[in-house]
């Protein structure tokens, strides 16, 4: 909630002052919060789209130029696929977005949805993306020789995890303890 948007209450009882904010400014911060988790949720999905397909093509090229044969095909193939399979995620999330009811409630509980699948997603993201790649990647590296840059790119994996959790701990989790709390406390209210 903004701060210019609550109003001092003196409570008699306490002698104290209390703080409150009309439902219609909740809801449009609830909102504001959603349309802001939709949006990088958005940018997400199109820079791994865009990102996975020109490097996708790159590569390809790069491959027909450079006249490789056999298991260098392996990477643009996987970087492809990674791109159609973004599609098909941010399709299959766009439907699910769908089934939330345009109340505030409703709007609440589609902003915890999706602070919960930019976790998952994350973490989805780290085991069936980068791990696979970086394993192809290490593979090829070998082979072609490049023990040592093989090597770098595998010590990239655990740091890439602590960054993640890092961000998650930091980031995404307070503010979908802080939706969930909102929440509780809504249904709180109702409830009395």
């Amino acid at each position: 909630m903004e701060f210019e948007e609550m109003q001092v209450i003196w409570n008699n009882q306490n002698n104290e002052k209390l703080y409150a904010i009309n439902e219609s400014a909740m809801y449009a911060s609830i909102q504001r919060k959603g349309n802001s988790i939709n949006f990088w949720i958005g940018f997400a999905e199109y820079m791994m789209i865009g990102v996975n397909i020109v490097i996708g093509i790159y590569l390809f090229y790069d491959m027909i130029v450079e006249n490789e044969q056999g298991f260098g095909f392996v990477i643009p193939i996987m970087y492809v696929a990674y791109s159609i399979l973004g599609i098909f995620f941010r399709l299959r999330r766009r439907k699910t977005l769908v089934k939330f009811e345009e109340t505030m409630l409703g709007e609440l509980d589609k902003a915890i949805w999706q602070s919960k699948y930019i976790i998952r997603q994350g973490h989805a993201l780290l085991y069936w993306y980068l791990a696979p790649l970086a394993i192809v990647a290490f593979l090829k590296l070998t082979l072609d020789g490049d023990y040592l840059l093989g090597a770098g790119l595998l010590l990239l994996l655990p740091l890439t995890y602590a960054g993640m959790r890092w961000e998650y701990s930091k980031w995404h989790g307070p503010k979908k303890r802080e939706l969930e709390s909102l929440r509780e406390t809504i249904l709180s209210a109702d409830n009395e």
